[in-house]
């Protein structure tokens, strides 16, 4: 922020000048704005990919990364050609090895190498673009040069993060934004596209040729860390997203499954690491892989970006051959200028650094997983000598490199402007004419408090990086940047559903549905249980007894001592608690000392709700990328609101405090439902959602019914109007039919009202409107419909068959025909599975 002499620089006078007189007084309050808008747009990074934990927000500073134009030429020049660098180094090492046999490098930097993979020998890429996108770390030193720390090749993450900092940031800084002339971003990313549009196999060269192109971005899954970038760049690009098990290969092509039946795909943007890519060839234990994806990949039938093998790069003790290796296979020297970097396996190299070590940071030279580099400057001499002794135990598995003391950035830290390390994160993207295109700005890393070491696994933090242009930069947009395409084509766009997603999306109408039915069976039984015990007959005590274990609200083995509305009421209070847990158990204090963020699975929720809406976080969590911020804080928020209820319900099960926790459960995901309605796209996933629901709420009232009807008694004035309560359709009883309660208008309204959403009639129709729009699969003509097993249409019954006859009749017409779309639900739920998501025993007739 400051020359030699203490005064501002030019470009940070200009920042303070626009934030105004008041600027710093205001950085609290931008600085809540800038928190706001990260928590609404669930911007997050999973630490350590902790499964059981929560994901952690995405930590971003206020404060931009200033680089005027004279650095970014430097840095643009720099890393683009040390980008064409290490292409050429990839394509030598599977072509003619000619670093081996000139020395220019060590036969253990490379073949002895762990990700050097021998299944890639031979293979050349399309176009002849090994790395299609590489990011780089870069740090300044303290006379003001820029030094290239690390290089990331396999698949370097950061890019998506760039995008959402920089929309971020210029959303809270709107005004210095807008009158500083920064550069913009979109150019890059259209490059990008265009880039994997070109290297599809058979692409071809005439106008409108890429567009034919099926891309998909390649990721390891939500529990990885940089997931939601996964999920933000491939909704930005427009291409699909993608995990291992939506993919398979066949004949030597790679097809995804989708509700369509397979699709070939010709490009896989991966963000999987080599080794974890192809379980036949690399490693056997992967389950993020695809088997048989090197076999499509060697014949020709599908390009990696980037491609498997670039691991080897990645190594710090490259960094010290680049120059000799630059010279030869480009002809021209390094711009930009590595860290000076001693690989130990040399003896020379060896000799000359253990006396120095006292100036350097020892890395590993080959991947290994959680080892942090270690600042040998900072250790004391019987550390350093510990160190010492582990390198010339293994000298070719240590580098070391020169310590460099990191510049510092100014950073808001709630009162002052504090100082802090930070490092830049360039990316260069393939231009497909044997060149690189450098993103203009990057990813600023910074460390936390006094630290020299950047990582967010650390606690570090990130900041948008502004390079200053001279003149005004006009506002582009991706859309803009990208081919024009005919009016036909956009109307004929459509958004793949994977099979995955769909089974992800069936489950999530399902799970929404069930935590629906169970909440509200239980604050339904409990008010009314709790308010007049008396006016429950033994069999209606009975059939709630059964209706309550059909969902699963009461303990295992308490149906069966069930005797009085008393034991009832207590019987599904314990129900509402975990298994194991009693009164004196320890787990509601667990709960209590995670906090309302405390992750789902931290404490044992054992009771069915608990698990509904765990089902419910862990289905919506696989599908990210197709729910709205709003829609996924609803689903995070409801699990946060049970953590409560579970906690009021442990103290005092019967309190009105307990039950209005429930209530505020069932509001929520009442909502849920309607952002499910209104917030997403009616495309086929979402039919499918649609489809789970309607079959999870056809189980649920058709066995309700059964069970009340099985038991004539129980259907006195009280009997009926709890049926007509737990199906949340008192109002629309009263208002209809503004009478006591009888039989023949409670089957009427429950069964055969085809515009009652939740009446058999009902649902059955809107479940066939929504199969009906499922397609074909495979080559078969017949579309979703087929999932539905032949059941009586409502419509065609009469409601004098259904219930005109005497109790004692036993309603044998009005239960076999609940018994028979009981069965429906279930069976149409296995075809969905069978016909959409695991495609089993279809006869695919694949496009070539």
């Amino acid at each position: 922020m400051r020359d030699d002499d203490g005064k501002l620089r030019p470009s940070w006078r200009e920042l303070f000048g626009q934030l105004g007189a008041d600027g710093l007084a205001r950085l609290n309050e931008k600085s809540s704005f800038l928190a706001r808008q990260i928590r609404d747009n669930g911007i997050t990074y999973n630490v350590y990919a902790d499964e059981n934990g929560p994901a952690r927000p995405w930590s971003l500073d206020l404060m931009p990364l200033l680089i005027d134009d004279a650095d970014r030429n430097t840095i643009r020049a720099g890393v683009a050609q040390r980008a064409s660098c290490l292409n050429a180094a990839m394509a030598d090492a599977y072509g003619e090895q000619r670093a081996l046999r000139e020395g220019l490098l060590p036969p253990a930097l490379l073949q002895g190498h762990p990700d050097f993979l021998q299944p890639m020998a031979g293979y050349r890429p399309p176009g002849d673009i090994w790395l299609h996108m590489i990011a780089f770390d870069l740090a300044r030193s303290p006379d003001g040069r820029w030094w290239i720390v690390s290089q990331r090749t396999q698949a370097p993450s950061g890019a998506g993060y760039v995008l959402e900092n920089r929309i971020t940031i210029s959303r809270t800084l709107a005004d210095p934004f807008r009158n500083m002339n920064v550069r913009r971003l979109a150019d890059f990313y259209s490059q990008l596209l265009d880039t994997l549009h070109q290297v599809a196999p058979g692409s071809g060269s005439g106008a409108g040729a890429w567009r034919s192109a099926y891309i998909a971005l390649l990721t390891p899954g939500p529990y990885n860390e940089t997931y939601f970038e996964h999920a933000y760049l491939a909704r930005y690009l427009g291409i699909s997203l993608v995990q291992g098990s939506d993919l398979v290969v066949r004949d030597c092509k790679l097809y995804i499954k989708t509700l369509d039946g397979l699709e070939p795909v010709d490009v896989l943007f991966r963000r999987l690491d080599d080794v974890w890519c192809d379980p036949l060839e690399l490693r056997p234990d992967s389950t993020l892989s695809i088997p048989g994806l090197i076999e499509a990949v060697r014949a020709g039938n599908v390009t990696l970006a980037n491609a498997l093998d670039s691991g080897w790069l990645e190594s710090p003790g490259l960094m010290g051959f680049l120059p000799g290796l630059s010279k030869a296979l480009t002809g021209s020297e390094l711009l930009l200028h590595s860290l000076p970097s001693w690989w130990c396996g040399e003896r020379g190299a060896l000799e000359q650094i253990l006396p120095r070590l006292d100036q350097t940071v020892i890395k590993r030279t080959y991947s290994a997983a959680g080892f942090k580099a270690v600042i040998s400057a900072a250790l004391d001499d019987e550390a350093r000598e510990h160190w010492a002794a582990q390198i010339r135990k293994d000298p070719s598995a240590y580098t070391v490199q020169e310590y460099l003391p990191l510049s510092q950035m100014p950073v808001w830290n709630g009162s002052f402007l504090a100082s802090r390390a930070v490092m830049l994160r360039v990316f260069a993207v393939a231009d497909g004419r044997g060149g690189y295109r450098v993103l203009l700005g990057g990813l600023g890393r910074i460390a936390r408090d006094d630290q020299n070491i950047v990582a967010m696994q650390r606690g570090g933090s990130n900041v948008d990086a502004w390079v200053l242009a001279p003149e005004p930069q006009h506002s582009l947009k991706l859309s803009e940047m990208m081919h024009a395409q005919e009016a036909r084509d956009i109307r004929n766009a459509r958004r793949t559903v994977s099979s995955r997603a769909a089974e992800n999306l069936f489950w999530l109408g399902r799970n929404t549905e069930r935590s629906l039915n169970s909440v509200q069976t239980a604050r339904v039984l409990i008010s009314r249980l709790s308010s007049d015990n008396r006016a429950f007959s033994a069999p209606l005590i009975r059939v709630l007894t059964k209706l309550a274990d059909y969902q699963g609200l009461l303990p295992a083995g308490a149906a069966a001592k069930i005797r009085s509305a008393a034991d009832m009421e207590q019987a599904l209070l314990r129900g509402l608690l975990p298994r194991q847990v009693g009164a004196e158990s320890e787990a509601p204090n667990r709960a209590a000392e995670g906090g309302e963020h405390a992750p789902a699975r931290s404490v044992d929720l054992g009771s069915v709700i608990g698990r509904n809406l765990s089902q419910l976080v862990g289905s919506a969590g696989q599908i990210r990328d197709r729910l709205s911020p709003d829609h996924w804080r609803l689903i995070t928020s409801v699990y946060a609101k049970w953590q409560t209820a579970f906690l009021a319900l442990s103290a005092a099960p019967d309190s009105p405090e307990a039950q209005d926790h429930l209530d505020r459960v069932r509001w929520e995901l009442a909502a849920i439902a309607g952002a499910q309605m209104d917030q997403m796209t009616r495309d086929t996933g979402w039919r499918v959602m649609s489809a789970g629901r309607k079959i999870e709420r056809l189980a649920t009232v058709s066995q309700s019914l059964r069970i009340f009807f099985a038991e004539p008694e129980a259907l006195d004035e009280m009997g009926m109007e709890l049926l007509i309560a737990l199906a949340d359709s008192l109002i629309i009883y009263r208002a209809t039919y503004q009478r006591r309660m009888e039989v023949m208008p409670v089957v009427d309204l429950l069964v055969l009202p085809p515009d009652n959403p939740r009446s058999i009639h009902g649902i059955l129709g809107g479940l066939m409107h929504d199969l009906s729009h499922l397609p074909p699969t495979g080559g078969d003509e017949a579309n979703g419909l087929a999932c539905l097993p032949p059941c009586s249409n409502p419509a065609g019954l009469s409601l004098k068959a259904l219930a005109a006859c005497e109790p004692e009749g036993g309603y044998a017409v009005l239960l076999a025909q609940l018994e028979a779309w009981h069965h429906a639900a279930l069976a149409c739920s296995d075809a969905v599975g069978l016909r959409y998501f695991s495609h089993a025993g279809v006869d695919y007739r694949m496009a070539l």
